[in-house]
């Protein structure tokens, strides 16, 4: 159960329509029946149903129980959350914990609105029309680094990536301290590991139908309710980090030479 209580909205013709009305009993899993329906229904397009229906399968999301798995249905709103690590035994009796755990995809919202604004890619997909070779493109493409910048801001708010928490227990290959005094102790497993968030298909294909040039890049942000990482403030950024490092060299010299000059007077 998502929380979502609403009516999906719902328009003939392609603009303005959402993926979001295809699931008809509101169980937040769109089925490939449910999917037929809604595009003979509401969606005015040259393409037949079932190519389409692949595509948006090819957006489902693999979370790490599901990555050998082919989709056969689309699901509304993803979660994943890494949960592992280890506890200590031998000097601490399970005393010292150290978690690897983190939310490495998170597309759940709980409006409609704010659901539409993260399918909105597919909203999009679905309205372009595209032809073969069209659709091909976008889903075939590799974000290039420019875009990927651009929406880095999309990411973060997409993807509602967590950090994997940190232990201020004994880290990595600890010897002797204060706190675990146990000479040539070291532990079996790292205190804290990388954990890969789970790529989110949904924002390729924001990035993507950009690159190839079906809407701007500010439209695309709109419509997602993120904001893009402004290029000029990027440079204004470094440009002033530039100015404060050489301020403090300059403080740097003069407090060193005024020191020098007090020891040898």
């Amino acid at each position: 159960s998502s929380g979502i209580n609403a009516e999906w909205p719902l328009r003939p013709g392609s603009e303005g329509v959402t993926i979001l009305a295809a699931d008809t009993n509101k169980d937040l899993e769109i089925t490939s029946e449910e999917f037929t329906s809604f595009c003979q229904n509401s969606l005015d397009t040259s393409r037949t149903c079932t190519d389409l229906w692949k595509a948006v399968l090819s957006l489902q999301a693999n979370p790490y129980w599901k990555k050998d798995e082919t989709a056969t249905s689309f699901f509304i709103g993803e979660h994943s959350y890494f949960n592992g690590g280890w506890h200590e035994k031998a000097h601490s009796k399970i005393g010292w914990a150290f978690p690897w755990r983190g939310t490495t995809l998170d597309t759940i919202r709980s409006s409609v609105d704010e659901m539409k604004q993260v399918l909105s890619p597919v909203d999009e997909m679905l309205q372009a029309n595209m032809d073969n070779d069209r659709m091909k493109a976008v889903m075939d493409c590799e974000p290039k680094a420019e875009i990927k910048a651009d929406f880095s801001g999309c990411a973060a708010s997409l993807l509602s990536y967590n950090a994997v928490p940190t232990n201020s227990r004994p880290e990595d290959d600890t010897y002797a301290s204060t706190e675990h005094p146990i000479l040539g102790l070291k532990y079996p497993f790292p205190t804290t590991i990388d954990i890969t968030p789970v790529p989110n298909p949904l924002l390729k294909l924001a990035m993507c139908l950009v690159q190839r040039g079906h809407l701007t890049a500010a439209d695309m942000a709109k419509k997602m309710g993120c904001e893009l990482i402004p290029k000029q403030g990027c440079s204004e950024s470094r440009e002033q980090n530039g100015q404060y490092s050489s301020a403090y060299h300059l403080n740097f010299v003069t407090m060193v030479t005024v020191a020098l000059v007090f020891n040898l007077s």
